[in-house]
């Protein structure tokens, strides 16, 4: 997270529910998750914050990116 908001940093914020442990493929999760940063950033209102959430969902994690301005219209 701390390379992708390179430039960004002051808008980028992490909350954790608590400790989040997963399984899981972390260069795939880390392309994912810069995607979703990267287009929150560039989409998402100026100054205004992006924020990643980590949560503990039973045996899974959930990871949100969330920001404000304009929503992207679907297909």
């Amino acid at each position: 997270v701390h390379e992708m908001a390179a430039g960004q940093r002051d808008r980028v914020r992490l909350e954790l529910d608590r400790e989040v442990r997963s399984c899981c493929d972390c260069d795939a999760i880390a392309r994912a998750v810069e995607n979703l940063v990267t287009n929150a950033v560039k989409y998402g209102a100026p100054g205004d914050p992006v924020t990643i959430r980590l949560a503990q969902v039973g045996d899974h994690v959930a990871i949100s990116v969330h920001n404000r301005g304009k929503p992207v219209s679907g297909p």
